[in-house]
């Protein structure tokens, strides 16, 4: 393989290249390592608020005067229905994917991003974001999050410190538009109850109604195939959960057996 033609001498502080004619493409790093560099020297020139866009890899100083933070919109220019509102401060931020760098052959749409283990670019049209402490480190795990894929990318992320992932898939419709209760409902189901239901910080947020009485919130289509992707907090103590394939009444029922049967 490629990369086991070069040679990394941390000592010498020097990288050598085995084959003439090859080169080192920095790509996957650069822009985050450089706006990391950027940054560092504003740092070390007495500046503490910026923030530095290299191509959409940001580093961010601390938040300007007077804010919580510097307010940034996460995702790609194809949805922006499913963009993010982030007020973030002192960390750096990138996004990957084939929303601009792409090409289409035989109506087949390849990313620019190859995958290292099949050496084939890319065809799972899907929007990376990533927060991490640094520039570079979000460069690098957002390139690795699209090749990975989106759950592989959440198990390998979870347990480093201060790295979060934010996952955009032009291809599915959201169940929840990040705003209002649009599209849910809080009766007609198995668990009817008087939980009081808002939208707080761009989150379904449920609290216990009028003397403690709880309460299920529902969809209100029935969704026959789904890609659950969420965050949750629960206070304790707590008796609550997500029920992905719930039936509320016979119609239902007879409903979600006719497509078992069909998905056989």
């Amino acid at each position: 393989g490629g990369w086991r033609k070069l040679v990394v001498d941390e000592g010498a502080g020097s990288v050598t290249l085995l084959c003439k004619g090859m080169a080192l493409d920095v790509g996957g790093i650069g822009k985050g390592f450089a706006a990391d560099e950027a940054a560092r020297m504003l740092t070390a020139a007495g500046v503490r608020s910026f923030l530095i866009d290299l191509g959409g890899d940001l580093v961010l100083g601390a938040a300007p005067p007077g804010r919580a933070g510097w307010t940034l919109q996460a995702g790609s220019a194809e949805t922006p229905q499913l963009n993010r509102l982030l007020v973030l401060a002192d960390c750096g931020v990138a996004t990957s994917g084939d929303s601009y760098q792409f090409m289409e052959v035989g109506g087949v749409r390849y990313s620019h991003i190859v995958d290292p283990r099949t050496g084939q670019a890319l065809r799972d049209q899907v929007c990376m974001t990533v927060l991490a402490p640094d520039g570079a480190t979000a460069d690098a795990l957002a390139s690795a999050a699209c090749v990975l894929g989106p759950r592989a990318a959440r198990r390998q992320f979870v347990e480093m410190e201060d790295v979060r992932l934010l996952v955009e898939r032009p291809g599915l419709r959201p169940v929840f538009d990040g705003q209002t209760l649009a599209g849910w409902t809080t009766s007609g189901g198995r668990y009817d109850g008087h939980a009081e239901w808002t939208v707080e910080d761009g989150a379904i947020t449920g609290r216990e109604g009028p003397g403690g009485a709880g309460g299920l919130i529902y969809t209100e289509r029935a969704y026959a195939n789904l890609d659950l992707e969420l965050e949750m907090r629960i206070s304790w103590p707590f008796d609550s959960g997500i029920f992905p394939r719930m039936v509320p009444d016979k119609k239902g029922v007879q409903l979600s057996r006719k497509m078992n049967n069909n998905c056989k």
